[in-house]
């Protein structure tokens, strides 16, 4: 069977890397060597998330080999693993390096879904909460996207910063992800 590529609202995108077509990252992503994470990422995604072309959450989950769970409306809750820290920007202490070796639950969403999927998904209720340190979010040196605020990060950067918290080597200049040799 022919790959044929995604059409969305936005025109054709790619079916491996999901960016739009004249964007398309596979070439980049196959030469990378191969990605690991300290800790388990599980990625909750929101349905409308998973349609858009500038979803960085699915992309950066994909290459660590970590598990993308769809969420939303009339979809059963994901089974998640009982010791996951939950990564938000409220929580009650930030993630340190002996986190390592915890899954991490990573909400994929816009702001106001994911505040809901938090009350809506039970799983979630008791989950120790993590967030990135104040200080590492306001003195990154580059942003996948604009927000009037500054500590709205694209998920894909969250997991990035994350991943150098809890000790992943630096990988071609990028924020610390790991390499396996």
């Amino acid at each position: 069977m022919r790959e044929r590529p995604i059409r969305g609202l936005c025109g054709a995108r790619c079916i491996r890397c999901r960016t739009h077509l004249d964007a398309c990252v596979c070439d980049v992503i196959a030469t990378l060597p191969a990605l690991r994470s300290p800790s388990r990422i599980h990625l909750l995604l929101h349905l409308s998330e998973g349609r858009k072309s500038t979803n960085t959450g699915w992309l950066a989950t994909t290459l660590l080999g970590g598990a993308v769970h769809p969420v939303g409306r009339d979809l059963p809750e994901p089974t998640l693993p009982d010791d996951a820290l939950l990564l938000t920007p409220d929580a009650s202490r930030t993630l340190r390096e002996d986190d390592a070796g915890r899954p991490l639950l990573v909400l994929d969403a816009a702001w106001r879904p994911a505040r809901r999927l938090r009350r809506k998904l039970h799983t979630l209720h008791t989950r120790d909460t993590v967030a990135l340190p104040e200080s590492l979010v306001h003195e990154r040196g580059y942003a996948l996207r604009h927000d009037a605020r500054e500590s709205h990060l694209a998920t894909a950067e969250a997991i990035a910063l994350a991943l150098g918290i809890l000790g992943a080597p630096r990988v071609r200049g990028l924020p610390r992800a790991t390499v396996t040799t």
